[in-house]
């Protein structure tokens, strides 16, 4: 499953709390960020940055999916 968080703030609606709270549970401190997680929601592997993201993604899935 993949989902995207937003933390960005570009409308006149605040950040839900919920996203704010899931970015701090996973260290989030810059994005773009890609995150892969396992079903119970432990951290398998973290990527920031949109270059580093991009050029990871096929590795990611394949090791993960």
């Amino acid at each position: 499953m993949v989902e995207k968080v937003d933390l960005e703030d570009f409308s006149d609606e605040p950040i839900p709390q919920e996203n704010l709270d899931l970015a701090k549970q996973y260290g989030v401190t810059a994005t773009p960020v890609l995150i892969i997680t396992d079903s119970e929601g432990n951290l398998l592997a973290k990527k920031t940055g949109g270059m580093e993201i991009t050029q990871n993604i096929r590795s990611l899935v394949e090791t993960y999916a």
